[in-house]
C-alpha cells in the first residue's frame, strides 16, 4: 500500500521542522515541505499530494492566496487542505474557509488530533 503524500506549506522554519518530524514519526506519511505559498502551489501541481497542511503567514505569497490558487487549478482543486495557524479570530476563520480550506486547527495542536483530522479528510 502506498504512503499518504502530505505537502506542508509553512514559512516558519521551526514550526515546519517540528511538525514534519512529528508527522514522520507518528504516521506512515510521505512528507514534502514548501517554505512559502508560491512554492506550495507549484509543488501541489507537480507532486499531487493527497492532502495539504497550510500555514497562513509566509513570505512571497500568504496561505490565503495559496489556497485560492490551489482551488482554482483543476489538477489541485479537490486536494483537502488543513490550515495550521495561531490566527483564531472569527474573521480569520471565515477568511480561511472562504479561501477554500477544509479545516482550521490552532496551536497547541496534538499530533494525534492532527493525524485523526488528516485521515478524516482523505478520500476513502
Amino acid at each position: 500500500m502506498s504512503r499518504t503524500k502530505i505537502l506542508y506549506v509553512e514559512g516558519h522554519a521551526i514550526l515546519r521542522d517540528v511538525y514534519a518530524q512529528l508527522l514522520g514519526l507518528s504516521a506512515d506519511f510521505e512528507l514534502d515541505v514548501a517554505t512559502n505559498g508560491l512554492e506550495g502551489v507549484h509543488k501541489a501541481e507537480i507532486w499531487q499530494p493527497d492532502l495539504i497542511l497550510m500555514g497562513l503567514r509566509m513570505p512571497i505569497m500568504d496561505g490565503f492566496e495559496a489556497i485560492r490558487l490551489i482551488r482554482s487549478q483543476s489538477t489541485t482543486a479537490a486536494i483537502p487542505i488543513i490550515v495550521l495557524s495561531a490566527w483564531n479570530s472569527a474573521n480569520h476563520k471565515q477568511r480561511v474557509f472562504e479561501a477554500g480550506a477544509n479545516a482550521h486547527l490552532t496551536p497547541p495542536i496534538e499530533i494525534a488530533e492532527l493525524v485523526k483530522k488528516i485521515h478524516a479528510l482523505l478520500p476513502h
